[in-house]
């Protein structure tokens, strides 16, 4: 009933995302692979992603490799957010929280 709880309390979160991704576009991709240090917000959002995706190693570094992919974008839109674990959940909720989005 929890995990259930959680999950409702995301889907708007989520739909939010799903909405945003539609507006990007590859060139905003490039650009924002070009940033050698980017906005936090830009740089725990990147690495959320690469939990989300799998990803052993967590970094700035790993995230721009992620986003040169020529599907990055497709694979964002159709990612299967039910195959998400608990466990990714938690890592992105602790990089996630202590970050101020403006």
């Amino acid at each position: 009933q929890e995990a259930e709880s959680a999950l409702v309390e995301a889907l708007p979160a989520l739909e939010q995302a799903r909405l945003a991704l539609d507006d990007l576009d590859k060139s905003d991709v490039t650009e924002i692979r070009s940033f050698a240090k980017p906005p936090k917000s830009v740089q725990v959002t990147s690495e959320c992603i690469c939990v989300f995706k799998g990803y052993k190693e967590i970094s700035w570094k790993t995230a721009k490799g992620m986003m040169s992919d020529t599907n990055f974008l497709y694979s964002l839109q159709t990612m299967d957010v039910d195959n998400i674990t608990a466990k990714q959940s938690a890592i992105v909720k602790g990089n996630l929280y202590p970050v101020r989005f403006t």
